[in-house]
């Protein structure tokens, strides 16, 4: 396929609506629309062909299904197959039997036919780089090391490169793969398609490689840590490509991002805005314009990386949809505490030494050891390997411990320590037949600072140091000692099975070091030889022997005796750490000292060896680390002067050590020396000083850690791999971590778990992990791992690998705007030099990606084929691709790179439309104003030909108008009345105020010559509607406004003062203008002509400002009021405020102007005349009609606009005539004006009557006519004429509110309370609630502070009689309740009780009678209407009627209740005849029973009557004997005379009587025997519950409690003194139940 080069004077519109898209049937090309010219770069990306003319889709449907061969699949050749992605780890598919292949899902990718590199046999992550020269050998002490900036710039160009130059070639494959061997990978020698990735940024190894495999395939464990690298997919990649093709016609094309409306004024003057309306004030800038946001799309999404094939697939909008794609959000950084998707540690096996350290077998034979230096392990720790001693056989044992430092050497449960070199070979192997069988296995392993001495520590607690020089036997011994020598005091050391945890060299002598056993034993040994003869000086720092009787004859129990720990000490205890602090890098006082560091699970302890063993410093753990705080531990040196080698003074030695889940740091100095002794004069040395640091909490126990720089400790706890920036103290990196996979050992296994709540004691980590220049060194039980830290550039790289150059550059950009995951280690401090690095890297970043995207070669790879031949959408693509350009560049403030390289290369191809969109949402959120004018033009002109002129609108005034080509822009805005863009274009880049004026004063005119002419028949064939051009009109005013304000239009950006200045000069001087003016002046100008008359001689005076008061007299006002803020005119102009309002005043005469419009003018004029007195002086005549006019419109709709401005001219202004004026105000309705008047001059009554008429004060009208009988009301009492004024507002207010009435009246008139209550008389409702608020105020909504609580003592005896008539009439079940409440004191009895006979409310007249004092009379009455109610009820069951059966049994409850409570009422109060009273009402009650009970059918009311009646008997009995206390009253006499009083009947009522007297007196019984069951039951659930709690507290106080620290919680002091140099309390101890401990003493002061 032929190519030639673009045309370059291809315009922005051409492809403007062009889907980028790369077809890969036939070698042909798709676009939308065809075209002539020759095939250009742009046109083999689009998909079009020479010359021909767009097809079908549907056509040669058969290009997808190619011919194979039948024993492996081959590839379309390359005629046919142009382009396609590389997805190499699905490319094997079966064959199917007629020897096609069956249709592939979405996801199938040619297989590559490319070679695959020989040269990665172990990878690149298994080797470290080599040396050059053996004087690289020197750079293990540091003396010739390069720069991290050098190593990391080497290494990215390097990997860079490497990825740009591999897209053009390794995406083939490997030629001649057979389909078996592509699906079960290439073997042990091979490369598996899996390893190698594809996208739309070239292809690049995903480096995860195979490892030497057993027979059964087994793996040597690399992936137990780290992350497998497996192919690369995209969430979206199972979607199928996209087959649409947007139309270029305007009907497909999508709504725009803004449409026209958001960007367009109001069209007329809104009452809310206008300053000359009532409502609150509004500030100047509300009529500013601005554009909203741009909506986008809610389907969109942004392209997360430079993968044309997710692009393709993924839901993002191309630009030909004609919505413009969103800002993308960069890569937020996460969080601390939340997970990354790439762990901070990418671990990768050491396979050589792996295989040969675990024994790995390859074909039945012994896995061999390669002689070779690995690559990577010598580049990245700078060493060069060396041939090693012969490598050994399989009978090492497994290994136990390792120690890194210039070589790795590793220990074995049987004895032997290995040593190798970088390069992965056998340099040593440490050990006799007769030390390993004497010795047992290896436990501790600890190489010397300068890599020549490695000591051995075994489990039986014997010692060996090797000196890596005669590696054959031991430098030095030390055996353990068994338990009578030790006893014997002739000599110290370890217990013979005290396995050895931790041994280190004390100084930089090779024979002094310093150990530690499982059972807290430390000792310091010097180790020397006399004459040949061992001769060994040992100090124990900490420890304890066990006592005598603990031994056993024999002694001490060899180290695989399971009892040995019980013998070991008095106290289960342990070391977790032994560290002498090693030389540093520079020379320290402290080094003189020979200090070690002892951490054991109580506390931890500093001593020192010179000049004497001495111990320096002690610190209780106390409750620090948890439940874990006494199980798990570890601590790490940073040496002196690691932080700055160079600074002075020397930094300090920090000690980092934890306990449990809290680390903690303690900084050692020296002090100055102790003064002289008065004993031998001589000083006492040099001092330690010990600073404790800040606390960090760990989410889980710390089981190890090393300091991985000066500013960053690395910690391993049971989950992850933690890394600790100690200056912020925040976690900057984590990884996942299975310590279960780690070698460990049960150092800690004695320790006791017995009282926390933890399942087992953790075992020891702490031989397994090691760091060493970087790198975190791991032992697991199958092999070897070294983890590399992930910088800021191997993130980058990380990306750019996988071929993600958007996702590298959305990281690189991350870091140099202080937002990346993760650390920053190996970057510069200063943060101006931080950003030179990583801005250099972003460019080169952006200029591959650029490079790759528009190179020519990327036209003859496969990244753009699709399994239907159509090809794919490449749009996402180049969005992707500017998007982050666009960020990058705003970011690094290098806009030249973004306009002259990125968008040359867009506008080389011709799709520059797809950059101009991703720019211009930048545009309008003002990230970026000064463009290249080349760029504005294009967009501008891309606007244009999309016919989205209110988008080119919105970019010329967002854009700075220095960088716009003035004529473009003002005749696309003149052509589509673009008046914003076009003011803003005329004011900002022309610095010309008057031609906006005099382009919309052109439309004012036509508007108003089209009113003045609208009863003639006449067109304007220019403008046939000249009305619907009234919007653009108004935006004459809103820009009179701004720049009257001095802010600019529509920006509202403030103008500078000379600008300033100078454009209200020009606005002043030519809307004032008393004549017509030519503009612009000169001779090429024309006269603005403003009347209807196209002859001048017809212009009036002040044509201008007579033209815009009449169009919108409103609307000038507004923009003239704010513009009288400014302090222009304060200052000598030939404009001044007084000239203006003079002016106005005189144009608008009330002949010539609507009165509408005159009284706008005269609420300026009243409404600025008080806020500018200094600068107006307006007759008092004038004023005069100005408030006259004011008050004198008609006009309903602006009644408060005119009230408000006559009071703001009130306050300057004082008329002659007040009643007149008066008179005139009220019928003009300004009642506010009246109330201040009326108050003013004392004349309460007119007051209280304004207040009355006044429709604004329906919510205030109360508290205002309360406040004016306060002010009224005088020692004599309220006026007569305020009283009048009351009496005719009451129906007012009762209207209003009839509560509030009532307590207004009831607080200021009493004595109106008939009137009030008279008002109401038709509306009885209204009147019980206004008798209710005074007699009942609590039971109203009246709130506190405006009503009494207490009952109103101003109403007389016919209001209370009446209120009780409504409660009868209206809530008959209230009125008992309110008698009771009221007393019979407070009511006329007689009269209340003739008022309840006649109305029926049987209770109250029974309650009458009895308040009364008429007692035999009531319950006379009470029988007697049981009697007549049993009648009824009786007549009731004989016709079947229901409601009389209702009635008349409730009356006869209601009696029966009434006469039961008042039975209990005299009993309670001992009257006489208490008793006859009750046999009054239960003879009569029960009577009604035997009565009626032969008159019930078998009906269910009837029975239901019947029970209730029986019902009522055994309630009136309860009553009764609830009541039975008094003595004047017994039961059994009175249950006797009830029987009795049933026997003067006849024999066969007497045996009805006993029935129904059995039946009541049986429901009582089943009734009290429920009663007493419930109650049974009650109690013994109460003592059930109370014996529980009783237990409990009984428990918990036998039980005692426990103290949760051994400091006091007031003091901060010990409990009790542990030693005398330590200061504590003394005295008794007060332990409360939470935990908390504290000295007496302390509590009581």
């Amino acid at each position: 396929m032929s190519t030639s080069q673009p045309h370059p004077n291809r315009q922005a519109s051409t492809n403007s609506n062009i889907t980028v898209r790369a077809d890969s049937r036939s070698g042909r090309r798709r676009r939308s629309s065809a075209s002539n010219q020759p095939p250009s770069l742009f046109a083999r990306l689009t998909g079009r062909s020479h010359g021909r003319e767009e097809e079908d889709d549907d056509c040669d449907s058969d290009a997808s299904v190619a011919h194979i061969d039948d024993e492996s699949p081959t590839p379309p050749s390359r005629d046919t197959l142009t382009a396609g992605p590389s997805d190499y780890w699905q490319r094997s598919r079966p064959v199917s039997p007629d020897g096609f292949i069956t249709s592939p899902p979405a996801l199938w990718r040619e297989l590559s036919v490319q070679p695959a590199p020989q040269n990665l046999e172990m990878g690149p992550y298994d080797e470290y780089r080599p040396k050059t020269s053996d004087s690289e050998e020197a750079s293990e002490d540091g003396s010739h090391q390069a720069t991290k900036e050098d190593i990391d710039r080497e290494e990215y160009d390097k990997r860079l490169q490497e990825v740009l130059n591999d897209t053009r070639s390794i995406h083939r494959g490997r030629e001649g793969l057979e389909g078996d061997d592509r699906d079960e990978g290439a073997g042990a020698e091979g490369i598996s398609p899996s390893h190698f990735n594809a996208n739309g940024m070239g292809l690049a190894y995903e480096n995860s490689y195979l490892d030497n495999r057993g027979e059964k395939g087994e793996g040597i464990g690399e992936e137990e840590f780290g992350v497998l690298q497996s192919p690369q997919r995209d969430d979206a990649s199972d979607r199928t490509p996209s087959t649409v093709s947007i139309s270029t016609s305007a009907g497909h094309r999508g709504s725009p991002a803004v449409t026209p409306s958001l960007l367009k004024r109001e069209t007329y003057l809104h009452p809310s805005v206008s300053r000359l309306r009532s409502h609150l004030r509004t500030s100047s800038a509300s009529t500013q314009h601005s554009i909203p946001d741009r909506p986008t799309p809610f389907h969109a999404r942004t392209p997360s990386h430079f993968s044309q094939i997710s692009m393709s697939r993924s839901d993002s909008v191309s630009t030909t949809s004609g919505h413009r794609p969103a800002l993308p959000e960069l890569p937020i950084v996460p969080k601390e505490g939340q997970a990354r998707q790439d762990p901070a540690f990418v671990f990768h096996p050491l396979r050589h030494l792996s295989a040969h350290l675990f024994s790995r077998k390859q074909n039945g034979s012994m896995s061999p050891l390669r002689q070779t230096q690995s690559r990577k392990i010598g580049s990245s720790l700078g060493f060069r390997g060396q041939n090693g001693d012969d490598e050994p056989g399989g009978g090492w044992g497994q290994p136990t411990v390792l120690d890194v430092r210039g070589v790795i050497a590793v220990g074995t449960d049987k004895g032997w320590t290995i040593v190798y070199g970088f390069g992965q070979e056998v340099r040593h192997v440490l050990g006799t037949d007769s030390i390993v069988k004497s010795s047992g296995a290896v436990s501790c392993i600890t190489i010397s600072m300068d890599q020549t001495y490695v000591a051995v520590g075994h489990t039986s607690g014997n010692i060996h140091l090797y000196d890596l020089a005669s590696p054959g036997k031991p430098a030095r011994t030390t055996m353990a000692l068994s338990l009578p020598q030790i006893l014997s005091g002739q000599r110290e050391g370890h217990l013979q099975g005290s396995r050895i945890i931790q041994i280190g060299f004390v100084g930089s002598r090779h024979t002094s070091i310093v150990s530690g056993d499982e059972f807290g034993r430390a000792f310091w040994w010097s180790l020397g030889k006399v004459i040949g003869v061992e001769s060994n000086d040992v100090v124990r720092m900490l420890g304890s022997y066990p006592e005598a009787n603990n031994s056993i004859p024999n002694g001490a129990p060899p180290s695989n005796t399971p009892d040995r720990g019980r013998l070991a000490s008095r106290k289960p205890t342990t070391l977790f750490a032994t560290l002498p602090l090693p030389i540093g890098v520079r020379p320290h006082p402290i080094d003189k000292l020979n200090i070690a560091a002892l951490l054991t699970p109580v506390k931890l302890v500093i001593v020192a060896m010179k000049p004497q063993a001495k111990t320096w410093f002690r610190k209780m753990r106390g409750s620090l680390g948890g439940d874990y705080g006494g199980f798990v531990g570890s601590a790490a040196w940073l040496l002196a002067g690691e932080v700055d080698a160079d600074a002075e003074p020397i930094s300090d030695p920090v000690l980092a050590y934890s306990w449990g889940t809290s680390v903690s740091f303690l900084r050692i100095r020296v002090k100055s020396p102790l003064p002289a002794s008065s004993v031998d004069g001589k000083t006492a040395g040099d001092v330690p000083e010990f600073l404790d640091g800040r606390k960090w909490e760990a989410p889980n126990h710390i089981r190890a850690m090393s300091w991985y720089d000066p500013n960053h400790l690395l910690l391993m706890s049971s989950l992850e791999i933690i890394l600790l920036d100690v200056r912020s103290m925040l976690t900057v990196e984590t990884t996942p971590l299975q310590t279960r996979l780690l070698t460990a050992q049960e150092s800690h296994s004695g320790l006791s778990e017995k009282r926390v709540p933890i399942d087992a004691v953790p075992k020891s980590i702490l031989g397994s992990v090691r760091t060493h220049r970087g790198k975190l060194f791991l032992l697991t039980k199958s092999n070897v791992q070294v983890g590399t830290l992930q910088h800021w550039n191997d993130r980058i790289l990380a990306c750019v690998h996988r071929g993600d150059f958007l996702s590298a550059i959305h990281v690189a950009l991350a870091y140099y705007e202080n937002r990346g995951p993760g650390n920053t280690i190996s970057l510069p401090s200063d943060e101006q030099e931080r950003k030179r690095v990583i801005g250099t890297r972003i460019r080169e970043l952006m200029s591959a990606s650029l490079d790759w995207a528009f190179s020519e070669d990327r036209m003859h790879d496969d990244t753009h084929y699709s399994v239907d031949g159509r090809g794919v959408d490449l749009t996402g693509l180049f969005e992707g691709l500017a998007t982050i350009c666009v960020d990058a560049c705003l970011s690094m403030g290098d806009t030249a790179f973004l306009f002259d390289d990125a968008y040359q290369r867009y506008a080389q191809v011709g799709i520059q439309g797809i950059f101009l969109g991703v720019l211009e949402p930048y545009i309008f959120e003002e990230r970026i104003r000064e463009i290249s004018p080349n760029i504005t033009q294009a967009l501008i002109a891309l606007h244009d030909a999309r016919g989205e002129y209110d988008l080119a609108e919105a970019v010329i005034w967002h854009v700075d108008p220095m960088w716009l080509d003035i004529n473009q822009a003002v005749r696309l805005c003149e052509a589509h009345a673009l008046w914003d863009a076009l003011i803003h274009v005329y004011t900002r880049a022309m610095r010309d105020y008057v031609a906006p004026i005099v382009k919309l004063l052109a439309i004012v005119r036509n508007i108003q010559r089209s009113r003045a002419n609208r009863d003639t028949i006449m067109s304007n064939g220019k403008d046939p509607n000249p009305e619907s051009r009234a919007q653009d009109a108004y935006k004459l005013f809103a820009y009179i406004e701004n720049i009257l304000s001095g802010i600019t239009y529509p920006t509202g950006a403030k103008l500078s003062e000379s600008n300033a200045t100078y454009a209200k000069s020009e606005v002043y001087g030519f809307l004032f203008s008393g004549r017509s003016m030519v503009w612009p002046e000169g001779s090429d100008g024309e006269i603005v002509l403003a009347g209807n008359s196209d002859q001048i001689d017809d212009e009036v005076a002040y044509p201008y400002l007579d033209l815009l008061l009449r169009f919108d007299t409103e609307a000038f006002l507004h923009a003239m009021d704010i513009a009288f803020e400014d302090s222009y005119l304060n200052d000598q102009h030939s404009v001044s405020r007084q000239s203006i309002v003079n002016l106005m005043l005189d144009i608008m005469d009330p002949v010539s102007f609507p009165s509408g419009d005159i009284t706008f003018l005269h609420i300026f004029v009243a409404r600025n005349l008080p806020k500018y007195r200094q600068f107006l002086f307006i007759p008092p005549s004038t004023l005069h009609r100005v408030l006259v006019s004011l008050a004198s419109d008609p006009d309903q709709s602006t009644r408060e606009d005119r009230q408000l401005a006559a009071e703001y001219l009130l306050s300057a202004y004082t008329p002659h005539d007040h009643q007149a004026m008066f008179r005139l105000f009220e019928a003009a309705g300004f009642w506010r004006i009246l109330r201040g008047a009326y108050g003013r001059s004392g004349e309460h009554g007119l007051l209280i009557s304004t207040l009355m008429k006044d429709p604004e004060l329906d919510e205030e009208v109360f508290e205002c006519v309360d406040h004016a009988i306060s002010t009224a009301t005088s020692k004599t009492g309220v006026s007569t004429e305020v009283s009048k004024a009351i009496v005719e507002a009451i129906p007012h207010l009762l209207e209003l509110s009839v509560r509030q009435t009532a307590v207004l009246l009831d607080k200021r008139l009493p004595s109106l309370h008939d009137k009030a209550i008279d008002a109401l008389k038709q509306s009885e409702h209204k009147q019980m609630a206004y008798l209710r608020c005074l007699l009942e105020p609590t039971l109203g909504d009246i709130d506190e502070t405006s009503a009494s609580p207490n009952p109103s003592a101003h109403l007389n005896m016919a209001a209370r009689q009446r209120y009780v008539a409504l409660l009868t009439t209206y809530d008959r079940s209230h009125v008992i309740t309110f008698l009771d409440k009221r007393g019979g004191a407070f009511f006329d009895l007689p009269c209340l009780a003739a008022q309840f006979e006649e109305s029926s409310l049987y209770e109250g007249y029974l309650w009458a009678l009895d308040r009364q004092g008429k007692i035999r009379e009531t319950f006379e009455t009470a029988g007697k209407l049981l009697l007549a109610k049993g009648s009824d009820l009786g007549e009731g069951m004989v016709h079947n009627d229901e409601g009389t059966l209702h009635l008349s049994l409730q009356a006869i409850r209601d009696v029966s209740s009434m006469a039961v409570r008042l039975c209990r009422e005299h009993t309670a109060n001992r009257d006489a005849g208490v008793e006859d009273m009750w046999f009054g009402v239960l003879n009569e009650v029960v009577d009604l029973v035997h009565t009626l009970s032969p008159l019930a059918s078998a009906e269910t009311i009837d029975q239901q009557v019947i029970e209730s009646l029986r019902l009522l008997v055994q309630e009136t009995l309860s009553s009764l004997v609830s009541s039975t206390s008094s003595s004047s009253l017994s039961f059994p006499r009175l249950f006797k005379r009830l029987v009795d009083a049933s026997n003067t009947t006849t024999q066969a009522k007497k045996g009805r009587a006993y029935s129904e007297f059995r039946t009541i007196l049986t429901g009582m019984l089943d009734s009290y025997r429920a009663e007493g069951e419930m109650l049974e039951m009650t109690t013994r659930l109460v003592e059930a519950d109370l014996f529980v709690s009783v237990a409990e507290v009984t428990a918990k106080r036998q039980r005692g409690w426990r103290p949760s620290d051994t400091l006091c919680d007031l003091c901060g002091k010990y409990l009790w003194k542990l030693d005398s140099r330590e200061e504590g309390g003394e005295g008794k101890l007060k332990i409360l139940g939470s935990g908390m401990v504290v000295h007496l003493t302390c509590e009581e002061a």
